[in-house]
């Protein structure tokens, strides 16, 4: 490219633009079309040949199309990227000839096509729709003013113009007032439709609309021009969703990070960069795109922009798809969904209005419901924000990243979060709408703010009421009592997390009688998620929810692993992957990895069950009853795994050992009579005595401590019947801080422990406890109030985002 003399031709839609444009095709004179200066071109291109600036003006235009198969260079398009610095994109003539010739045969046109071309001559589209149009011997109009709905009507009323090219968001200006062009529809023979998103639902208004139209649609790039075609005029109808097929000498597929891949000649040459071309293509062949896609018997849907995806949660979320759905339910014109950043969550949801008078409220619940209905529950994630107009592209793409950008968040002043239950549950969950009628559970509260929701609640209440997180806001205000004194309740739940992982310390501190307080731990893990989860379970599966624990669960364990590969100065594969409990027993104090693995492998377990529509069915019907018969199926694959797999090198550290004890704990939270109770108590007792007594001795291995049994046998008889229990109210706030921070000090307190006797040589059970305690309630504070894990997680999962996308 260096030794080529390049032309600029200056951006304007004009009839003698593509004059100048065809009399460089046949000369084979490379030019760039730009509006950019002459320094910042030479800088970016090389050397200038000369520059021409076309006249304006629009009008009728009809030119010869040199048809030309070199594999040299043609022309220089700067692409209309939505973000960022244009693409200088170098397009070859054997690209150019490819894509009419494939886009004439499917259309067809002949010399009698006078066509409205609707979008900017200066891009890739609307060129090409001129030299189709060239090609075929016809004729094609370029409006002086844009695309203008009251010019077509007329002009096709005077049979002027019997085909029409433009971009989805022009057609949706059509669409939206079809009366005024529906006399004259039947007039228009060829339509060709831009690249960008656009629903099934839109694409069969136009195929009902224009009866008598050969209606193509295009996906494509700049730099890959007409990749595909979709014959929306012939396609059956439930293929209207697609974005068509590959025609010609035309590859397209789908990579393992779900981006659109393509190949064939109809790809540009390369980018200009410095001067230099560089390919854009890998070895084989294959452009990336930023597109994700994905198959349909041999027909390609465009699922979105990979930068304009919106990453709630770790799920990605096409903006369009949002659209699409949400507009169908609202009143007033379409909005716009853009994806903003999110505390809780990484991303969220910006909705984006044109009209004032649509309710913020009705809107978030429309994208609520729509989000609901794909398995995502963020409703606090979703944010409402006017703009008259929205900022595009001259071709009429939304500048989704400079809407996200102009965003600024709204900011409400309150003097105390406890002057209600109200500022209360607004503070908790920020930016989601509260009612009267609002409850914690519908609000979306888990285990994870439980904690902090009752500590607030009953600072403000002066007592908390039982099951108060199915009370209502108004529910909430009327128990409102001035009661103080030196009695308090605590939830049963609470006390017991906190007293086992109070107990967890002790034993590593030495107090080993007290053997076994791990058992109850992964006992609340199911009884919590029952009683936060279960309805999103039934509803979309168990991923999403285990989805949002990641950050939590595993940045403190690789924090931890990282620590144990210099240790050692070594790395451990199994370590990494959460696979060492199944291949040995790595059980150390200091390093209580085997915990972190099981947690994961019964999640897989969990998500696994729930993926089957048949499960979750089973579970709307009568979830108590039908997970008591898989709690019967866990206890029997506990009771007859050790005669076919032996675990006791393993300690018996297995997933399908611990997946009885999680299943244990849902189940009882979810005996709601008196009867179900009685017999949660029973079973647990009878499967704790099983898990730790019989079957060691069954296997011949030495008898494990009745304490670990015990500690099930706690858990089964109170959870049932008591809920709360009566401490001092001096105890109160600590205890929910030690249960608050249960996870990071079962991870942290062993490594401070051995930390206290071995390097410090501090030979004190009681003071090897404190530093257990202490150091690992530090360590949560540091890691969970500053919301470390999640900016560690975002840190390295949102690089490889921008990455891929």
């Amino acid at each position: 490219m260096q030794n080529i003399k390049i032309t600029t031709i200056k951006k304007v839609s004009s009839v003698d633009f593509v004059k100048q444009v065809f009399e460089c095709y046949r000369r084979k004179e490379v030019f760039a079309i730009t509006n950019e200066s002459s320094e910042r071109l030479a800088e970016l291109l090389g050397p200038i040949h000369k520059q021409i600036t076309p006249e304006s003006g629009g009008g009728w235009g009809s030119f010869e199309l040199t048809d030309c198969h070199d594999n040299t260079p043609a022309q220089i398009i700067f692409s209309s990227g939505t973000e960022g610095l244009p693409k200088a994109i170098v397009i070859s003539h054997r690209a150019l000839s490819d894509v009419t010739a494939r886009l004439n045969n499917m259309m067809k046109p002949d010399s009698t096509i006078r066509e409205y071309i609707g979008v900017p001559v200066t891009y890739s589209f609307g060129l090409g729709r001129c030299r189709a149009v060239a090609q075929a011997g016809g004729q094609f109009y370029i409006p002086e003013n844009g695309f203008n709905l009251s010019e077509i009507t007329r002009m096709l009323a005077t049979d002027e113009i019997n085909a029409i090219s433009a971009v989805p968001s022009l057609w949706r200006i059509l669409l939206s007032q079809d009366e005024q062009i529906k006399p004259f529809a039947h007039k228009v023979r060829w339509i060709e439709i831009g690249s960008q998103w656009m629903s099934a639902e839109e694409k069969l208004r136009m195929k009902q609309l224009f009866t008598n139209a050969c209606i193509v649609q295009h996906y494509g790039l700049t730099e890959a021009s007409r990749s595909t075609l979709l014959n929306i005029s012939e396609v059956a109808d439930e293929k209207l969703g697609s974005v068509g097929k590959a025609v010609g000498n035309v590859e397209v597929k789908i990579n393992q990070d779900a981006n659109i891949c393509l190949r064939g000649d109809h790809l540009a040459l390369g980018q200009m960069q410095d001067g230099h071309l560089v390919p854009l293509v890998d070895n084989n062949g294959w452009l990336a795109t930023n597109d994700t896609g994905h198959f349909e018997e041999d027909f390609l849907y465009f699922d979105g922009r990979s930068d304009d995806l919106i990453n709630c949660s770790g799920v990605k979320v096409s903006p369009e798809l949002i659209e699409q759905a949400v507009n169908k339910v609202i009143d007033g014109r379409p909005v716009t969904i853009v994806g903003i950043k999110d505390e809780q969550r990484g991303e969220g949801f910006l909705v984006v209005k044109s009209q004032q008078e649509q309710s913020d409220e009705s809107l978030i619940a429309a994208v609520h419901d729509t989000l609901l209905s794909q398995g995502i529950n963020a409703r606090a994630s979703i944010k409402v924000q006017f703009l008259a107009e929205l900022p595009k592209t001259e071709t009429g793409k939304i500048k989704r990243k400079v809407i996200a950008q102009s965003y600024t968040p709204k900011r409400v002043k309150r003097k105390s979060s406890l002057t209600s239950v109200m500022n209360i549950y607004q503070d908790l969950f920020s930016g989601q709408s509260v009612t009267h009628d609002s409850t914690f559970k519908s609000l979306g509260g888990d285990s994870l703010n439980f904690v902090q929701a009752s500590v607030l609640l009953e600072k403000y209440l002066g007592v908390l009421p039982q099951h108060w997180e199915l009370l209502t806001v108004a529910e909430l205000e009327k128990a409102k009592t001035q009661k103080s004194g030196f009695w308090t309740s605590l939830e049963m739940s609470i006390f017991l997390r906190a007293l086992a992982i109070i107990s967890v310390v002790l034993v590593h501190a030495g107090v080993e009688i007290l053997s076994g307080p791990t058992f109850l731990l992964i006992f609340l893990v199911g009884f919590n998620m029952a009683r936060f989860r279960l309805e999103d379970f039934k509803e979309q599966g168990a991923w999403l929810s285990f989805a949002r624990y990641a950050s939590s669960l595993l940045v403190p364990y690789y924090l931890l692993t990282l620590v144990y590969f210099a240790w050692n100065r070594a790395v451990e594969l199994d370590v990494l992957l959460l696979y060492a409990n199944l291949i040995s027993a790595k059980i150390t104090v200091i390093f209580p990895f085997w915990f972190v693995q099981i947690l994961a492998q019964c999640f897989i377990i969990i998500g696994i069950l729930f993926s089957f529509k048949s499960i979750r069915q089973l579970m709307r019907e009568n979830a108590w009853f039908y997970s008591y018969l898989l709690l019967v199926g866990f206890i029997g694959i506990r009771t007859v795994y050790p005669f076919v797999w032996e675990t006791a090198h393993l300690n018996d550290l297995v997933p399908i050992r611990f997946i009885a004890h999680i299943w244990l704990g849902w189940c009882i939270y979810l005996a709601d009579s008196t009867a179900k109770r009685i017999l949660m108590a029973v079973t647990g007792t009878v499967f704790a005595f099983i898990d730790t007594y019989v079957l060691t001795l069954a296997m011949g291995n030495d008898l494990e401590f009745k304490a670990k049994a015990l500690w099930i046998v706690l858990g089964s008889v109170t959870l049932p019947f008591v809920r709360s229990i009566m401490i001092p109210r001096v105890f109160k706030a600590l205890l929910n801080m030690i249960a608050e921070a249960t996870f990071y000090i079962f991870i942290f307190n062993g490594i401070l422990i051995y930390m206290f006797i071995h390097i410090f040589k501090v030979d004190s059970i009681v003071l090897a406890f404190f530093a257990g305690m202490v150091g690992s309630m530090v360590s949560w504070w540091i890691l969970e109030k500053l919301r470390l894990p999640v900016l560690i997680w975002r840190s390295i999962f949102g690089r490889k985002q921008a990455k891929n996308h």
